[in-house]
């Protein structure tokens, strides 16, 4: 079985067509050479087919594919070259170009650190990036040489070393469906049904992934009726209450009679970061990467097939920041200054942030957000480390805050409302880089397709048409699919708050890894060789942490995965 998509091509040669290229797939015609990687059984065309439908409308003929793919399309003629993402970016694809001009690419980061002519030299912003969200976002790598391409990107090479950059996607904010909330409901549930018939295209008895939320669960719901047997479900444990999910998961999986497995994730499974780390090519912070990687070991020993609910928040607004920003513009017409001040002085009534899954943490976060701009203010949900901070722990080098290149994606909607293209961060930025980076790192290695159905392209086009209004309101997130879930699940999965898969860190850290928290700083000299990080904030984080005066554990967690990353 190939293991990735990969190829090496030198427009300069007389003889561009030499390329050396590893694909699932490819078409001649024209001169013309498409490469595609990607299971286009969910598609209605062969390789064949879209290279023709290229011919006829060029770029625009990728926005009609579903599912994960990348591409390279090779002009022999114009002798230029052309590589392409999926629409979300489920598929990866890196790229570098070295000083020859040839230009080299691959689903794989670390197989491309081992083209000809490549230098490992870090990249300072992705590193900046990486401790201000955890991940490192398109179009960067931790590799100042190579780069990643984003949500329908495409980067098209030409012979006399032009590069642009371009996307396929047709319009990024469009116009709004004129229709009521029940034929909303109705129509998600039409294009979610049809998804999962297209993933069951691919093998009809795959397994699932089931945490205790209602995305997964709708999955597993809708394809019940379209399977010859009882599902797979395959579900994580964790020992902290405040973070399983499995009694739930159980209770859906006992409704729609499911086969479950329910894997109980110990810190001995920590022991499997490194493999991942060393396979990813660069550090990665969101700790579900685990039990994410569990689960899908065992949904490899049931079937070569997984789906999974991932997109659900991205495309429904189901995130607490969502509803958080629509109540700020609500209040909109309070004075800014009572507001900011009623903040300040709760913040100062309210206990220092504690375990990261209690209501008073997220509550602080949440009052602390008043505090701040609308930008600041969103992003601040999701930061590990502040500005102020990433100074403090970079020895105050100069970094570019990546908000600008938040601002450029708001500012490209300046002719839509201020929440839509607060959404479009989510689909944009989180979903891509963590939540598919995630899976995309979670599967190296395993013999296992994974089938996001919330992702298909004609749901993900309807979502973007969907009137706001009817994914959420000051009370209620998500609404065309929690009207399905209340037909379909438990009643108890609704009244849950979402968990994932993330882990018990706090705790851990000051428990079965407290030897290791004390290494971070005690030997950061061998493991920092560069000198990226201030030893001294590194060694207060610790001691704050494992004396319980303060809760870092998800910064210690973004320390600790890069030192494990650079040591690997």
């Amino acid at each position: 079985m190939m293991r990735f998509f990969a190829g090496s091509i030198d427009l300069r040669s007389s003889v561009p067509g030499g390329c050396s290229v590893n694909a699932n797939d490819s078409a001649v015609a024209a001169g013309l050479q498409l490469f595609i990687s990607g299971n286009l059984q969910q598609n209605s065309y062969s390789v064949a087919e879209l290279l023709e439908l290229y011919l006829k409308l060029g770029l625009s003929a990728f926005n009609k594919l579903n599912g994960a793919f990348c591409f390279a399309l090779l002009d022999t003629e114009k002798r230029q070259l052309i590589l392409g993402c999926d629409h979300c970016a489920q598929k990866k694809l890196y790229y570098r170009q070295d000083t020859e001009g040839r230009i080299h690419f691959s689903e794989s980061l670390k197989a491309l650190k081992s083209s000809p002519g490549f230098v490992p030299e870090l990249d300072f912003q992705s590193l900046a990036d990486y401790f201000a969200l955890g991940y490192i976002s398109s179009p960067r790598s931790i590799y100042t040489q190579i780069r990643l391409l984003p949500p329908a990107g495409v980067v098209l090479f030409k012979a006399d070393g032009s590069v642009d950059s371009q996307s396929y996607r047709q319009a990024e904010f469009p116009p709004k469906l004129d229709i009521s909330f029940a034929e909303a409901a109705t129509e998600c549930r039409r294009l979610l049904t049809q998804s999962i018939r297209k993933c069951l295209a691919v093998r009809e008895r795959p397994a699932f992934l089931l945490s205790g939320g209602i995305d997964s669960g709708l999955i597993l719901a809708l394809a019940k009726d379209l399977l010859p047997e009882p599902a797979q479900a395959i579900s994580i444990a964790f020992s902290n209450p405040l973070y399983d999910e499995s009694k739930l998961a159980a209770l859906t999986a006992s409704k729609l009679q499911a086969q479950h497995t329910v894997q109980l994730f110990e810190p001995s499974d920590l022991n499997l970061l490194p493999g991942l780390l060393r396979e990813a090519g660069q550090p990665f912070a969101d700790s579900s990467l685990l039990p994410t990687r569990l689960a899908l070991q065992q949904a490899e020993k049931c079937s070569g097939l997984v789906l999974t609910g991932e997109g659900g928040d991205e495309l429904f607004c189901g995130y607490r920041r969502a509803q958080f920003m629509l109540w700020r513009f609500f209040c909109a017409g309070l004075p800014a200054k009572a507001l900011a001040a009623l903040a300040r002085l709760l913040l100062g009534w309210l206990p220092e942030a504690g375990e990261q899954r209690s209501a008073w943490t997220s509550f602080r976060r949440a009052v602390k957000a008043l505090t701040r701009p609308a930008l600041p203010a969103y992003a601040g949900f999701q930061e590990l480390f502040s500005a102020e901070m990433r100074q403090e722990l970079l020895l105050g080098r100069a970094h570019e805050d990546y908000l600008k290149h938040w601002e450029e994606i708001l500012e490209a909607g300046s002719d839509v409302e201020a929440l839509e293209r607060f959404d479009a961060l989510e689909l944009k930025v989180y979903l891509p880089e963590d939540c598919l980076q995630k899976l995309a790192l979670a599967k190296q290695g395993l013999d296992l397709q994974v089938c996001c159905p919330i992702l298909d392209r004609e749901l993900l086009e309807f979502a973007l048409r969907l009137p706001r209004r009817h994914k959420i309101s000051l009370f209620e997130r998500k609404r065309p699919l929690r009207a399905l879930a209340k037909e379909l699940l438990p009643r108890e999965l609704l009244r849950q708050s979402k968990r994932g898969f993330a882990l018990p860190m706090r705790d851990w850290l000051r428990q079965e890894m407290a030897d290791e928290i004390r290494a971070l700083h005690e030997t950061l000299s061998e493991w920092d060789k560069q000198g990226f990080l201030n030893q001294r904030y590194v060694r207060r984080l610790c001691q704050e942490h494992l004396d319980g005066r303060r809760d870092h554990s998800a910064r210690l967690w973004s320390i600790y995965c890069l030192k494990t990353w650079l040591q690997g």
